[in-house]
């Protein structure tokens, strides 16, 4: 029997991770309280692929993982020790790659194809839209016809080899060649005629149904709605009831095949109409346990008549990670950031700064596709005689700038007000920019007619599929890595132009979480985090210590400009870049900089942040000259022993504030309302940058060794015993093994409590975070210190008694008066209030339970 949820793992399949492996860690998952594995798509991908987003086949499922006896295997060993299995499923977009069964059928038959309707053409049905651009050549189209990069082959077939790709041939060219061949000329002879031959090899690429094109002259975009701006990843009409059924079959016959528990849709703001989507997908799967990937923006809400259990956990990443920026050190980190920079902008100005630029690099295809529906729309309209091509493009692009969110939801069947006035607010800021065109004036009238006009609709609600496009490119794939003034904020589903979020803003945001999305995630590191959470841990302790930060920043600044270059009259690398270069080295102790493989990684994530910012080098114009200067400077201060000497100082202080923070934020993870997720390897130490490396292996033998050591020490011992013998770096797991096993045995408490915000007493206010969850007289208490600059002892990991001494946190009436510490096993009475210092102990937060049953 499958357990009740309250806890997910997050599980990253690939080629070097298989069924098999998986089913090796079950038992360590169920040791550690799991109760469901949450997988990444098991659908075959492109051959090779590291990720399983980029789908060829929804029927079948990845062979390189083991196949499907591998996975019902896995599955139904994972359901008999009670765990549960959530899938992640990608219907918004599958591979543009000629691998792809889908493609490989239209290819052959165009139009004809019983497949032809799953692409999001931008103008089907037209001269524009018959034929698929895709970006398959490495040279342009006339070089690439000459060169060789275009042949004709022949391997059973006859077929195209591009760069290298085997792509078949439209029936009605294979059928001449067929009929020549059998007229019998030998293959080969026809083949080089016709190679040797460009003008015959043109007309034979003109009678195919797809143009291969240079892919540097599709990156402002091609003719197919794409993920983001990667050609490679074509998007779906999922809206279209056949393309749902081809997708969606095989996932809900694993279903209602009792394989299947629960479902995470990928990208779901890419999708037509994500509400209506839901409803079907509820409907026609069966399952209540349904996740969406949602970014939400500060205070946003998820529509409301969306059928899902919750959220993937950005929103709580956002509010738990930034309550531990000290908001009180704003001012001056800010202040370091730009004196050591020169960057005086703010995130938001590099924000829409960034948003212009990949509107005008990248999406260019999709604002005049939008421009043009808007402009057929509009001419039929009274008011829309005066509007221009040239003026609605300008229209468009100045929508997609100023929107606040990553998308709006109107649809044929849901008109929600704060939609229309999130429109409002843009048109509003767009005529701040450019004037209340005639242009603008129409989209606005447009825009009150949605509800009674289809093809108004159909404009508002294809602009919405584009808007999270242009925003995740600007903010996660390029602002992140521009604005550095403390990049532990610079996290998907962040804003760093908040800096800080208050502890009433948690304990809100908490309450939410208390009705009909309780089951929503609780994540801290994903597989699309920016940083790991220990690593983003120490990045956010800086805001504990600017004057340390800043007299580090002189020290370093002085003896690193020897290893600095200067490429085409520029810093290689600029300040801004050595800024972030500083905050990332913190992912290891100087003593370990000599590991080659730390070296290699690190350089991989620098070079990566240089490109991704697009200032001085970026991935479609990689300037090797800087880049070298960049690896000369970051090679130089790690060999160099004064600079080491300099660095470990402000690494002690932050690795030593980090742990803390880390341990506090998964303590909040595990006891917040929601479902913790654990991101594999998660449990223990996480330093890893952005991906590919947060995605690297994990070394799950230690993993169970360690768990297996902590288990058997905490059967008859307390944490801060064990932690005196072992060290803090098994903190982190027996945190999540402790909790987790008390969530897995107390889910009424978890899922029916009410949340109850406690408030402290004493002279360190705001030091503080705490809460209660009350179910009937059953009280449960958690209390993490959220800055602990200045009040700590020694040992670093408990909180001084000294320094604490007063700080009390004070008890509701009908709090009971007896408690005991799940990790220090000791018993706490209360008269109303609880002294934090004897109620934490040795730890730097307090979990306390007024129960007895089930308490390990």
């Amino acid at each position: 029997m499958t357990n009740p949820i309250s806890s997910t793992y997050r599980i990253q399949l690939s080629p070097s991770f298989r069924f098999s492996d998986l089913e090796d860690i079950l038992d360590y998952l169920d040791d550690l309280g799991i109760t469901h594995i949450y997988a990444s798509p098991i659908f075959q991908p492109i051959s090779g692929s590291r990720h399983g987003y980029d789908t060829v086949f929804y029927s079948e499922i990845n062979g390189e993982l083991g196949g499907e006896d591998a996975f019902c295997n896995v599955s139904r060993k994972a359901h008999d020790l009670g765990m549960g299995w959530i899938q992640d499923i990608v219907p918004n977009h599958m591979s543009a790659d000629p691998e792809n069964h889908y493609l490989r059928d239209i290819f052959i038959n165009g139009g004809e194809s019983m497949y032809s309707g799953m692409i999001d053409l931008f103008y089907p049905g037209s001269e524009a839209g018959s034929k698929l651009k895709l970006p398959l050549l490495n040279a342009d189209y006339e070089e690439s016809l000459k060169s060789g990069r275009i042949r004709l082959s022949f391997d059973d077939d006859f077929c195209f080899s591009i760069e290298g790709l085997r792509i078949p041939l439209s029936i009605k060219s294979a059928e001449e060649l067929l009929i020549k061949k059998n007229a019998g000329e030998t293959p080969l002879g026809l083949c080089a005629e016709v190679n040797r031959n460009p003008e015959k090899l043109h007309r034979l690429v003109q009678q195919q149904n797809y143009l291969p094109m240079y892919w540097r002259t599709l990156l402002p975009g091609t003719n197919y709605r794409r993920f983001f701006a990667v050609n490679a990843l074509i998007a779906l009409n999922t809206q279209i009831p056949e393309i749902f059924d081809i997708i969606h079959q095989k996932v809900f016959n694993l279903i209602h095949s009792g394989y299947i528990d629960g479902l995470r849709v990928d990208h779901i703001d890419g999708l037509y109409d994500p509400g209506r989507y839901l409803a079907k997908l509820g409907e026609a799967s069966g399952t209540d346990l349904v996740y969406v990937e949602k970014i939400l923006a500060r205070g946003e809400e998820i529509p409301r008549s969306w059928n899902i259990s919750g959220t993937t956990g950005y929103d709580f990443n956002f509010y738990c990670s930034y309550l531990f920026a000290n908001r009180k050190n704003r001012q001056a980190i800010l202040t370091h950031y730009r004196k050591f920079t020169g960057n005086t902008r703010s995130y938001m100005h590099t924000v829409e700064k960034s948003r212009r630029k990949f509107i005008t690099l990248y999406f260019r295809n999709e604002v005049e596709y939008l421009a043009q529906i808007f402009l057929e729309t509009l001419q039929s309209k009274i008011y829309g005689q005066e509007i221009t091509r040239e003026g609605m493009q300008e229209c468009i692009r100045e929508l997609l700038v100023h929107i606040p969110v990553y998308r709006t939801y109107l649809s044929g069947t849901h008109i929600d007000e704060r939609d229309i006035s999130t429109l409002e607010t843009a048109l509003s800021d767009s005529a701040r920019t450019i004037g209340l065109t005639p242009d603008l004036s129409a989209i606005r009238r447009l825009l009150e007619e949605v509800a009674v006009d289809e093809k108004a609709m159909f404009c508002f609600a294809r602009l919405q599929q584009f808007m999270p496009a242009v925003m995740a490119k600007s903010s996660e794939d390029s602002a992140f890595f521009i604005y550095n003034a403390l990049i532990s904020l610079n996290e998907v589903g962040g804003d760093p132009s908040v800096y800080s979020v208050s502890k009433s803003e948690f304990h809100q945001f908490n309450r939410n979480r208390t009705g009909k999305l309780r089951y929503s995630m609780n994540a801290l590191s994903t597989h699309d985090t920016k940083l790991g959470e220990d690593l983003r841990s120490r990045i956010c302790a800086i805001s504990n210590m600017p004057e340390e930060w800043k007299d580090f920043l002189n020290h370093s600044s002085l003896n690193n400009s020897k290893y600095r270059s200067m490429v085409d009259g520029k810093k290689a690398p600029s300040s801004n870049e050595e800024y972030l270069i500083y905050q990332l080295l913190l992912a290891d102790s100087p003593e370990n900089w000599n590991n080659r493989n730390f070296r290699e990684r690190i350089l991989a994530q620098v070079l990566k942040s240089v490109r991704e910012g697009g200032i001085n080098s970026e991935w479609n114009r990689i300037n090797d000259l800087y880049e070298d200067g960049v690896r000369k400077f970051l090679t130089g201060i790690m060999d160099d022993e004064k600079f080491r000497e300099i660095f470990s100082r402000v690494y002690q202080m932050a690795s030593a504030d980090g742990t803390i923070i880390s341990a506090c934020q998964n303590v909040l993870k595990l006891t917040a309302p929601g479902i913790p997720d654990t991101y594999r390897g998660s449990e223990s130490m996480n330093l890893r940058f952005t991906d590919p490396d947060n995605r690297s292996e994990v070394d799950f033998d230690e993993l169970k060794s360690r768990l297996s050591a902590i288990k058997n020490s905490m059967a008859v011992n307390d944490l801060g015993t064990i932690l005196e013998s072992s060290g803090k770096g098994d903190l982190k797991i027996a945190i999540h093994y402790k909790l987790l096993n008390f969530r897995r045995t107390h889910q009424k408490l978890f899922m029916d409590g009410d949340y109850v915000e406690i408030k402290e007493i004493g002279k360190n206010p705001g030091r503080l975070f705490t809460f209660a969850l009350v179910d009937s007289k059953e009280w449960f208490i958690v209390s993490v210190i959220i800055n602990a600059n200045g009040i700590m002892a020694e040992n670093g990991i408990s909180p001084d008694v000294v320094k604490m001494a007063g700080t009390r946190i004070v008890l509701p009436e009908a709090a009971p008066d007896k408690f005991l510490n799940l990790f220090t096993r000791s018993r706490i009475s209360s008269n109303g209030s609880i002294d934090v210092a004897e109620g934490m102990g040795i730890l730097p937060f307090m979990v306390i339970y007024s129960g007895e049953a089930g308490v390990y």
